[in-house]
């Protein structure tokens, strides 16, 4: 089975690339695509110059909420997937309010950690799903840290709340690396979400072990919600380095991405966050390559 894998330019951030020269890059190292971007002509000579596909683009919307014939057209024709990135009027003073950093979210945008802001995020979501549901399209939320608190009142991740809340064309963009960071198995979180994964954030991430990572205060998740404590130590044991070799990783890639698949999704990106060893480029090519052998021995 060929999966195609892309990747998200914020990968090659500590290089401060042109758009032209981390496209060609993506392409030097193997990746099919790229994540985002809006299918402007610039943006799609350069995807055709690298022969490389775009997943999770942007909605272009006229002044007055309407979309356009053409770039309906273009997300037909260019997009490499039904998912896309569209912003309703106040969702930006939304965003604020969700960055509270009394809260102790700490600048992430859109992150909720109660039971109250799951809730209130997901009607905020459910605006923007039913205005691009009409054009056959979903939405995704990306998850961090915060979102694995356990509700004592609900027995239930934070994120679960949030989904249950959330209409059936808005989708995970499930960030492997965050949920691991936070104690969570994502193979069995996403058994249970089926059809509710649209795409992976394929991302080794190995700084703490709880949803405490940036900032929430919050109980580790319940034994039979997440990581073995064997499974804890050995993350734990690299856990004050930078973001690790991706092999190193305490999950089974290709049983994660095979979980993925059976849950209904067929995206998969690579995300570094932090450079182990030399640069971004020879980080992201072992990601890359590790990963492919992982997609490989399906």
């Amino acid at each position: 089975m060929k999966l195609d894998l892309f990747v998200i330019p914020y990968s090659f951030k500590s290089m401060n690339l042109s758009t032209e020269a981390m496209m060609r890059a993506a392409r030097d190292i193997g990746f099919d695509g790229i994540e985002g971007g809006t299918l402007t002509d610039e943006y799609l000579d350069l995807l055709t110059k690298y022969g490389l596909k775009c997943c999770n683009c942007t909605l272009e919307r006229q002044p007055d909420g309407s979309v356009s014939e053409e770039s309906l057209r273009r997300l037909e024709q260019y997009s490499a997937n039904d998912i896309v990135s569209v912003r309703t009027g106040d969702m930006s003073s939304f965003f604020a309010q969700l960055m509270d950093r009394s809260k102790g979210y700490r600048g992430i945008p859109g992150a909720f950690g109660t039971f109250e802001d799951a809730i209130a995020a997901a009607e905020k979501a459910n605006e923007g799903a039913r205005i691009v549901a009409q054009y056959g399209y979903k939405t995704m939320y990306h998850n961090h840290t915060h979102e694995w608190r356990i509700d004592a009142a609900h027995g239930e991740y934070i994120m679960d709340t949030y989904l249950r809340h959330t209409d059936e064309n808005h989708v995970m963009e499930f960030d492997v690396g965050w949920a691991l960071t936070a104690g969570v198995d994502p193979i069995y979180w996403m058994k249970r979400w089926p059809g509710r994964i649209g795409c992976l954030h394929i991302k080794s991430c190995n700084w703490a072990m709880d949803p405490e990572a940036l900032g929430m205060s919050c109980p580790v998740p319940k034994p039979e919600f997440g990581l073995t404590a064997d499974q804890q130590a050995i993350q734990q044991a690299y856990a004050e380095g930078p973001q690790g070799p991706i092999e190193k990783s305490i999950c089974d890639w290709t049983a994660v991405i095979r979980s993925a698949l059976d849950a209904g999704c067929g995206t998969f990106i690579i995300e570094r966050e932090r450079i182990y060893d030399g640069d971004a480029i020879s980080c992201l090519q072992a990601d890359h390559d590790h990963i492919r052998k992982c997609m490989d021995a399906l």
